[in-house]
Order: C-alpha cells, then sequence, then structure tokens
C-alpha cells in the first residue's frame, strides 16, 4: 500500500479513464516552446542571410585592387606606410639586402641615440 501511495500510482486508482476534462489542461503551457523554436528558426534565417551577403556580395562589391594576384617579391604601388614609417621604408627600397637594411635600421637608432645625450 505504500508503494501505491507514495509512486504516485494512486491517482490511477482514484480516477477513472477518460473522464478528465478540458480545465485539468490548463497547467500545459506551450508559449516558451512557441517562443523557443521562432527565436531558434528567426537566428537560422539571419545568419545564412548574413553568410549569403559576406560570402557573395561583399566580394563582388570590394575593391579591385583586390583581386590582382600576389608577387611576394614586389610591393604593390598601392599601399603606402604610414608617416611614421616613411624613412625606414625608404631604407628598406633602397638596400636590397635585408641583413643590410637591418644593419642599417641598428645604426640609425643607435646613433639617435647617442644623440640625445
Amino acid at each position: 500500500m505504500l508503494c501505491i501511495k507514495y509512486s504516485g500510482i494512486q491517482r490511477i486508482f482514484e480516477k477513472p479513464t477518460f473522464v478528465y476534462k478540458l480545465y485539468e489542461y490548463h497547467d500545459i503551457h506551450f508559449g516558451s516552446r512557441l517562443l523557443n523554436v521562432s527565436l531558434c528558426s528567426l537566428s537560422t534565417i539571419l545568419s545564412n542571410w548574413f553568410n549569403f551577403l559576406t560570402k557573395r556580395l561583399l566580394v563582388e562589391l570590394s575593391h579591385p585592387d583586390n583581386s590582382i594576384p600576389v608577387n611576394r617579391f614586389v610591393t604593390p604601388l598601392h599601399i603606402v606606410p604610414e608617416w611614421y614609417f616613411l624613412a625606414y621604408y625608404a631604407v628598406l627600397k633602397v638596400i636590397p639586402s635585408k641583413t643590410g637594411g637591418l644593419l642599417v635600421f641598428y645604426v640609425i637608432n643607435m646613433s639617435m641615440k647617442y644623440q640625445q645625450r
């Protein structure tokens, strides 16, 4: 008897079957489920739309310089460094050797350091 009372089986014996009224189902809430499904579907639609725009349209509308094939050994003409890098950029253009350019950078920086003292 204790097993029947505390496990919930007692409800089966108390009510006859198929006598449930409509007002007994008022505790079932579908609003949160519908909200969840609608938000998930909306986020899926928006993310697909965003992916379409970024992958298809933005590539077509981008600058034509981005479609030029890359040459690793030549700096493109449309790339201009900031004003504070112009001196170093000019040194790199003049000196063909990488180690020579680094050596010149070191000498320039050390001479500026000794001028401050």
